[in-house]
């Protein structure tokens, strides 16, 4: 790794922070440079770029020698990647990232550098695929699945990562049109599992203990 430091004030930064921006920017080639005080400095934070083969490939601030405030990452060709708002040198708020082609492919929320509040991933058309509700890292609450037509095609509900309660699969067809519907207890399948024809009739069903299946399928005929 090669670098420079316009203001030799920050150079002592460079060892203690360049691991730290690995992980941040995700990789590194053989040549790179690392240029500070590139700017004025805003709010007591220090200009902060990370350089690939003479492009930028990350943009920020550095505040008592941590990122601070907002970044923006880039691939090597200079396309929009990553962006988002670190405080105290943890991930903060919103965090978008970024398809090559510029589509918008997910939308994150952080709290003191873990997942905390909803995430959503879209479809490459630009509309919702998913929509997760997060706690301290872990899937807490609803969890929609959609096609990328809109229409609602799975919809689980998890507490603290595991799945409980019930969890619903809708018929493809633009509407919410439950095809399955499935017990769960403590991230197992506990219970019945039901699927529906369109309009609503049971169609199959079946009994489960623990993840395993007891009895066989009661089919139903229209």
């Amino acid at each position: 790794m090669c670098y420079s430091v316009e203001n030799s004030k920050y150079k002592k930064i460079v060892n203690k922070k360049v691991s730290d921006i690995r992980d941040f920017i995700g990789k590194y080639r053989t040549q790179c440079q690392l240029t500070f005080g590139g700017g004025e400095e805003q709010n007591g934070m220090t200009p902060f770029t990370v350089y690939e083969d003479k492009v930028p490939v990350a943009i920020g601030f550095l505040k008592d020698e941590a990122p601070e405030g907002d970044w923006k990452f880039y691939n090597e060709k200079g396309a929009l990647r990553t962006e988002g708002y670190f405080e105290g040198g943890k991930k903060s708020g919103t965090w978008k990232r970024y398809a090559a082609d510029g589509t918008l492919t997910e939308i994150n929320t952080y709290k003191d550098d873990e997942l905390n509040g909803v995430t959503k991933l879209f479809h490459s058309n630009g509309a919702l695929r998913m929509l997760i509700n997060v706690k301290e890292g872990k899937r807490h609450g609803e969890v929609r699945e959609y096609t990328e037509a809109g229409a609602l095609v799975n919809l689980s509900i998890y507490d603290e990562g595991d799945l409980i309660e019930k969890r619903y699969s809708y018929h493809r067809r633009g509407e919410e049109s439950v095809e399955y519907e499935v017990d769960y207890k403590d991230g197992d399948v506990d219970g019945k599992v039901v699927r529906y024809y369109p309009d609503g009739k049971i169609r199959e069903e079946r009994t489960y203990k623990e993840g395993e299946s007891h009895g066989t399928w009661k089919n139903y005929s229209l």
